[in-house]
């Protein structure tokens, strides 16, 4: 049985690099309280949305559908104390784009406690 061309060392590879950058999420969330430049969501999502998995892009530039704006109500506690997020969040609903889903996916991936995130694989 011959290798599945998805788990090529170039696709590892790919994937290795989405799971560091969800990884260091949270802590540039918490830097950000005493460094607000330390957690840009735009600056992030275009990090994020420059990383390909293959030919795929891991996120998507256009607005977040409903059901996520439902799951951005419950990210948005865990931001409690997040003052530097919270105002980012606010100025990007304010926006005729609203959230994109890059956007999305790096609060998601700030927030999240476990190893299971939207940006999963």
């Amino acid at each position: 049985m011959g290798l599945n061309p998805s788990f090529s060392g170039i696709a590892f590879d790919r994937w290795s690099k989405l799971d560091d950058f969800k990884k260091g999420l949270p802590a540039l969330l918490s830097a950000s309280q005493a460094n607000p430049e330390k957690f840009v969501i735009t600056d992030l999502a275009r990090q994020l949305a420059g990383i390909r998995v293959g030919e795929f892009p891991v996120c998507a530039d256009e607005e977040i559908s409903a059901d996520q704006y439902i799951q951005l109500s419950e990210i948005t506690k865990k931001l409690d104390g997040h003052s530097n997020a919270t105002s980012q969040i606010n100025k990007l609903l304010d926006t005729p784009a609203g959230i994109t889903d890059c956007q999305f996916r790096i609060l998601d991936g700030a927030t999240v406690s476990t190893a299971a995130t939207t940006l999963g694989h």
